[in-house]
């Protein structure tokens, strides 16, 4: 029972996930000019239970397939660097960019 409620609090405290707290203020402003003043309180709740089926969904698949957690971890650190430095250097990224479209872009680029 202590499990479920430290899951639901965690859920809860997914709102404030850096990724989700930017698109707050705009949600949350619009619905505080309408007549339902349950809204706010409605889209934050979606944005805890969406983020938690996400987290629990992802989690669950992973450990089913026998993933080990510190390397799936690992690899995404190492593909968002890698995505970073394609996006402080343009050319490289439109290359990586038409590379994945088609070859003919590459004229085009350039």
């Amino acid at each position: 029972m202590a499990a479920m409620a430290l899951a639901f609090f965690a859920g809860i405290l997914t709102v404030a996930a850096p990724c989700s707290l930017p698109v707050l203020p705009a949600l949350l402003g619009v619905s505080l000019g309408q007549r339902d003043k349950a809204r706010p309180a409605f889209i934050t709740m979606g944005f805890v239970v969406s983020f938690t089926a996400a987290a629990v969904f992802f989690s669950v698949t992973t450990q089913i397939a026998g993933i080990d957690q510190t390397a799936l971890r690992t690899a995404a650190a190492v593909l968002l660097a890698a995505f970073g430095a394609l996006m402080l250097w343009p050319h490289p990224f439109e290359w990586f960019g038409c590379g994945l479209a088609h070859a003919s872009c590459l004229a085009t680029a350039s």
